[in-house]
Order: C-alpha cells, then sequence, then structure tokens
C-alpha cells in the first residue's frame, strides 16, 4: 500500500525538490539578529577571558589582539557568506543555508 502525497505538497524523496528554498534567507532579518547576538556573546566571552588571566594584559595590547580576532573572523564571514551565495544560485536549485553550513564546518575542521 503507497501514500500518496496530497495537496500539492513538494515530495521530499524528490531530488529535483529543493530543500525548504522559501525559508533560508541567509541575510534575513532573523540570520542578522541571530548574527549579531552571536557576535556580542564573543565579545563578551573575550572580556570576561581577559579578566581572568593572571597578570592580565594591559586594556590597549587587549583591544589589539581582539581587534585582530574579529577582523580575520569577519572576513571569513563574508567570503563563507559569499561562496555560499554563489554556489546556491536560484536556478541550481541548492539550499544557501545548507551551503553555508557545509564551508563553516570545512572551515573549523580543515
Amino acid at each position: 500500500m503507497f501514500i500518496q502525497m496530497g495537496g500539492g505538497a513538494p515530495d521530499p524523496s524528490d531530488p529535483s525538490t529543493p530543500v525548504d528554498s522559501d525559508n533560508c534567507r541567509l541575510l534575513g532579518p532573523v540570520a542578522l539578529v541571530v548574527q549579531g547576538v552571536m557576535g556580542v556573546l564573543v565579545v563578551l566571552s573575550l572580556v570576561y577571558k581577559r579578566h581572568r588571566e593572571k597578570p592580565p594584559r594591559p586594556w590597549k595590547i587587549w583591544l589589539f589582539d581582539v581587534s585582530k580576532q574579529v577582523a580575520g573572523q569577519a572576513v571569513v564571514h563574508t567570503l563563507n557568506l559569499g561562496i555560499s551565495a554563489l554556489v546556491s544560485q536560484p536556478s541550481s536549485g541548492n539550499n544557501p543555508c545548507t551551503a553555508y553550513f557545509v564551508n563553516v564546518t570545512f572551515d573549523v575542521t580543515v
């Protein structure tokens, strides 16, 4: 006995069906808020780490170290977004969120 998909719902086993293409927005409002909150949490964790240092570095040196990390991560993040957007053109049917996840996973493991 086979169950028929009714009501025009896309068949998830069909490889030509885009994967959640309506809900994936790498630069949508929710994504930007999440990225902003994560960025603030990262900087706050670095401030906490500085307060735990014995002896603590001077603020000026700490600020230069953190700015290097923030600038480097901003470049990597921008490149990952760009690569995901290029790989996932609408005509290809690829999901940009999946491409971004693969890029970040590759970036942090290799």
